[in-house]
């Protein structure tokens, strides 16, 4: 049976690179999904601390929220940085944004222009 995805859930998925590099393994945030493609926004642990400061972005850090989204380190999803994927790009369900971050991914998507305000 295929697994469940709901917005807010952290995955592992090959993230595909505009410049047509060659797509590359990394957690990403499910902002959408349906049946056959998912709409995610980038995950990174590169920058954390700076991206923290961006509006567009919702940042990981706690060790907590880390275990809830079992992360394991600090990782930023720039909701700037989008993607739709077939669900087959999707390696694993690793967690989920714990609920007292759902309010930070809701200004990011505004900030971001997903949502009106």
């Amino acid at each position: 049976m295929k697994q469940e995805l709901q917005p807010g859930d952290v995955v592992l998925v090959m993230f595909p690179y505009g410049d047509k590099q060659a797509d590359k393994v990394h957690p990403a945030l499910v902002l959408e999904a349906d049946d056959f493609t998912v709409y995610l926004a980038y995950g990174t642990s590169a920058r954390v601390e700076q991206a923290s400061r961006l509006d567009s972005t919702v940042c990981v850090m706690d060790p907590a929220d880390l275990a809830f989204a079992s992360l394991h380190k600090p990782t930023a999803f720039h909701l700037g940085r989008r993607a739709r994927v077939g669900r087959k790009k999707v390696m694993a369900r690793l967690g989920a944004l714990p609920v007292h971050k759902h309010m930070q991914l809701y200004r990011a998507a505004v900030a971001a222009g997903l949502l009106r305000g």
